[in-house]
Parts: structure tokens; sequence; C-alpha cells
């Protein structure tokens, strides 16, 4: 799913940097900052991390989009993704979290499609590596 999430999520965010309009660039800073401070509870943002990601999605004017974000965010709501949460580290990775989000918003504000695909990417990388720390992979 992270990875399905990473594929769209990159080009919902360059797509972003193309078309948000100034009051859609708001709404991605308002959902950032309600992780950050969700955040300070120690546990795990998830209304507020879904409303980041789909504020991106729907700056990106791709209504079919946002359905696709919206729907891979229902599926992470599931009982496997609820057992992977418990092992996450708070609060120290939703610092990491929180500094990854801010590198979107400053690609997607600077109207840098390239940059805001990269910083998307690189989100969903580490999300992957944090969510599959400890894990052993047989090859």
């Amino acid at each position: 799913m992270i990875r399905a999430r990473r594929l769209i999520e990159g080009e919902c965010a360059a797509l972003a940097a193309k078309a948000a309009t100034p009051a859609q660039m708001r709404a991605v800073r308002d959902a950032h900052a309600a992780v950050v401070e969700e955040s300070k509870r120690d546990h795990n943002p998830l209304d507020a991390d879904r409303l980041f990601h789909v504020r991106i999605a729907e700056a990106g004017g791709n209504s079919a989009l946002v359905l696709v974000v919206q729907t891979l965010w229902d599926q992470r709501m599931g009982p496997l993704y609820r057992t992977l949460e418990r092992k996450l580290e708070y609060p120290m990775m939703a610092s990491d979290t929180i500094r990854e989000h801010k590198a979107i918003v400053a690609a997607i504000a600077r109207h840098d499609a390239r940059a805001a695909r990269r910083a998307m990417h690189q989100h969903m990388d580490m999300t992957m590596k944090r969510y599959s720390k400890d894990w052993k992979v047989e090859q």
C-alpha cells in the first residue's frame, strides 16, 4: 500500500506544486499545523496526517486522485496497519514525519513540481522504513 501511495501521492504533490491556489496552500499548511499539534500528544496523529495528504491531492486539482488518496488512507485503517502502528516509536517518529511534511510543503509553495514529487517519495520511503523496521525479508 505504501508503494501505491508513493506513486500516487508523489504525482499529487507535483500537481499541487503546479496548480495550488493560495487558499489550497493555506489548507495544506493548516493540515500540516494540525499534524504538528496532534504530535505533541505523543500519539499517531492519523486524522491530521490523512487530512494533510488529502489536502495535497485536492491542491492538485484532480478529483479522481483525491478519491484514490482517500481510499488508500481508508485501507490504512485496517487491523494490519493498527498492529504495525503499535510498534512505532513516538514522539521521535513524529519529528521525522513533521520534517518530511515540511519539505513537501516548502516544495509545493515554491511551485517546484520535481522537488515536491521527490520530497513525497522520500517521505513514503521513510514511512516504509519505519513500518518495516526490524523485519527480515527472505530472498
